[in-house]
């Protein structure tokens, strides 16, 4: 698996391909769910809020900084570095 140091959104990250495929496999998950409840595809809105509450419930546990939650703001501008 590839590990990369990066910036995304000011801040210094390390990620690679295992969290990546994490994630995928809970999106599709989550599409699933929107499907079959709503006949449609998740917005990112509703996506990113679910994003919200968990980490709030459950961030100090797995997060090393989840203060930042309210703080941070995401810009997905399609570019991998924004230093």
């Amino acid at each position: 698996m590839a590990w990369d140091d990066s910036y995304f959104c000011g801040y210094q990250i390390i990620s690679g391909d295992k969290p990546v495929d994490e994630l995928s496999m809970a999106l599709r998950k989550i599409t699933v769910e929107y499907t079959e409840r709503f006949s449609r595809k998740p917005s990112v809105a509703e996506l990113l809020y679910a994003f919200k509450i968990v980490i709030q419930s459950l961030g100090e546990d797995l997060l090393s900084d989840p203060e930042n939650l309210n703080s941070m703001v995401i810009e997905l501008i399609g570019r991998n570095d924004d230093s």
